[in-house]
């Protein structure tokens, strides 16, 4: 599963493509959000893979403010088509908002109030009956 932030501007998308193509062939990146069905597309070629190792695995990276801009967050899914439209790979993104919330800690030290109660109520004595 892909994940990106709306307002990352450098996003790695990394996949397994060479393994299942022959040849020279271009990458057809086909996103489509679940809810509204908006599509998104884009094309990667061989020359544009960032992998160390690619006849294991494909890397690039994409600009997903610009890529993904003005769509809805949520979960997209997604597939790559080589050059022939055979499926070379299908997966899910969950493409997540630029203002989410972010848990931050308080800087003010915590105050504790006890209650200590001036006579006492109950005191547990031990009892041979339960023995």
């Amino acid at each position: 599963m892909l994940e990106f932030r709306q307002d990352d501007t450098a996003a790695e998308l990394i996949v397994t493509l060479t393994e299942k193509i022959t040849g020279v062939s271009d990458f057809h990146f086909e996103f489509t959000q679940v809810t509204t069905r908006r599509v998104v597309t884009f094309t990667k070629t061989q020359a544009d893979d960032e992998s160390l190792y690619p006849n294991r695995y494909n890397q690039f990276t994409i600009n997903p403010s610009i890529v993904f801009l003005g769509m809805p967050v949520g979960e997209w899914h997604y597939r790559v088509l080589d050059n022939n439209g055979d499926v070379l790979e299908f997966g899910k993104l969950m493409l997540r908002g630029s203002a989410e919330f972010e848990f931050q800690m308080y800087d003010q030290p915590a105050v504790y109030v006890v209650y200590n109660p001036v006579e006492q109520i109950f005191t547990p004595e031990f009892s041979s009956e339960f023995t």
